[in-house]
């Protein structure tokens, strides 16, 4: 399927099974987020990927400008999210088992607890945005990927994207 990779003497089958898992379960979503904290620009871009099962529905990826306020990569991370939400509610998906794969640890666990952050926090009006969205759908699921495995969900999104 994808090409294996040992990083960190850890091995992606573990990985590789619970993707495998979630597709064969239902629709799954990869998101990602970036932007460059060296830039003053302070933009961010995010994208996400659907699958129904090994067939790739929908993938897009979109950019924020800078508009005055402090992003940081969980916001662009939590966005990815918020739009593939949208997307799929669009398209009556709200009773179907959707898992998501997220590589930020801060985003999984506001989603998966479904509790926001700090209301001082950089991006605490985007996570309550995505918890309006979250409560849309009756079977919604997380899983983290681990930092030594991004390497490989950033893979299938690039492959996805190109």
């Amino acid at each position: 399927m994808y090409k294996k990779v040992i990083k960190n003497k850890r091995d992606l089958s573990d990985f590789e099974l619970k993707i495998s898992e979630a597709q064969n379960k239902g629709l799954t979503v990869f998101t990602d987020g970036s932007m460059d904290n060296r830039s003053d620009t302070n933009d961010m871009k995010f994208s996400y990927a659907i699958y129904e099962g090994t067939e790739v529905i929908e993938t897009k990826v979109l950019e924020q400008k800078y508009n005055g306020k402090r992003n940081s990569i969980n916001k662009a991370e939590a966005l990815g999210i918020i739009y593939a939400l949208a997307f799929l509610d669009e398209n009556n998906c709200n009773n179907e088992r959707i898992t998501f794969f997220t590589d930020s640890k801060i985003v999984y666990n506001i989603c998966r607890l479904r509790k926001p952050p700090k209301s001082d926090s950089i991006f605490y009006s985007t996570c309550l945005s995505l918890l309006r969205g979250i409560e849309r759908f009756s079977d919604l699921h997380f899983e983290w990927i681990p930092r030594e495995l991004n390497e490989y969900a950033d893979g299938l999104m690039r492959k996805e994207l190109a």
